[in-house]
């Protein structure tokens, strides 16, 4: 496992690909329940996705700091905060277009690729200053005090009296995605986010160490294990929630993502299986640009109008006129864009481009 992983860009690939389905149905009133994120508390498919990814950028980055032998020089500080900018710049664009080209003041300054910018900087400069021990207990403490801060001021209720709304609106402003002024990639809920991170950094670090591939494996199944328990045990006194990112919400995604991490390495790490690879790797090979293409497509769909009516409109009942307004007509339309999205990202693996910033 000293070698880049084919599993893990296929779970990098199966996540890209799940994102762009549940963020681009063809209409909001028809989503399969799977699709939709929880209202509040508890556990979808769908509130899986993005801690899934989040646990894999934790694991790609113990493998990329790991080339500099996670020592700070001014070329690693550089790349680090270039890459971290440009990620949080990028969502910000994003934001910015897909509310319709508005004012600065009006657009909604976090979001999915700020928080990856914001977590990747922060793990990756503690990675070259500390050692892993140290991380362990960093995100230890950072779950424990933000956890703490949910129980004592009133961080679970999903109105304006949350501490994570009342931070939200005083340093943000009003611009909030959903009612309750709650942002669900909101200031706070980035601290549990940075130990998610983390985890998934000191799980890379056992998928590169010199163990025999076996071990390894059976290590991290024995920790995905571990921490799933953990999260559903907390789940009593610490609901699961995806908005908040409860500590029981990390621990729970994070097992899934392992033990499926886990399951794929055995399947083609270890027992070398033949199984459809290619659509998965089309997509995480070269997640960022799927990823971004996918929202792009979203918005185009919802901006551009024809008659006053948005070409999204046109795009659904081109399958809802054959399958019905429904939620399999609704779920294929998504599947179309991740379709698209795939034959750009096809062209781009078959000639062997990897886009990296």
């Amino acid at each position: 496992m000293k070698q880049r992983l084919i599993s893990i860009d296929i779970l990098r690939g199966l996540t890209i690909i799940l994102m762009i389905i549940v963020n681009t149905p063809g209409t909001w009133n028809h989503v399969a329940a799977p699709l939709r994120h929880s209202a509040w508390n508890g556990l979808t498919l769908t509130d899986v996705v993005f801690p899934c990814f989040m646990f894999i950028m934790g694991i790609t980055t113990y493998i990329s700091l790991r080339k500099f032998n996670f020592s700070l020089s001014a070329t690693l500080v550089l790349k680090v905060v270039r890459r971290s900018c440009i990620l949080f710049l990028l969502g910000l664009l994003l934001n910015w277009m897909a509310a319709g080209f508005p004012g600065a003041d009006e657009v909604r300054v976090l979001g999915v690729l700020q928080r990856f910018g914001i977590c990747y900087l922060v793990v990756s400069l503690l990675a070259c200053t500390v050692s892993r021990k140290t991380m362990a207990v960093i995100a230890a403490v950072l779950l424990v005090a933000y956890s703490v801060l949910l129980l004592t001021c009133n961080g679970y209720a999903y109105d304006e009296t949350s501490i994570l709304s009342v931070v939200d609106r005083s340093v943000l402003g009003g611009n909030m995605m959903n009612d309750g002024g709650i942002d669900p990639e909101g200031i706070l809920s980035t601290i549990p986010s940075i130990a998610h991170v983390i985890i998934g950094y000191l799980i890379g670090a056992i998928a590169l160490s010199d163990m025999p591939l076996k071990d390894k494996v059976l290590n991290m199944a024995q920790w995905g294990i571990l921490m799933l328990f953990a999260g559903l045990l907390a789940d009593s006194f610490l609901p699961i929630n995806k908005k908040v990112w409860s500590a029981s919400f990390v621990f729970v995604t994070c097992g899934l993502s392992l033990l499926t991490l886990v399951l794929f390495a055995m399947i083609l790490d270890i027992d070398h299986r033949k199984m459809p690879k290619t659509v998965f790797l089309i997509f995480g090979v070269n997640p960022l640009v799927c990823y971004v293409l996918g929202e792009l497509i979203c918005i185009a769909q919802d901006q551009i109008k024809i008659y006053d009516v948005p070409l999204k409109h046109y795009f659904y009942w081109t399958f809802a006129g054959v399958m019905g307004d429904n939620s399999w007509s609704s779920f294929v339309a998504a599947l179309a864009v991740a379709a698209i999205v795939g034959c750009v990202g096809w062209l781009l693996y078959t000639r062997k481009i990897y886009v990296k910033i």
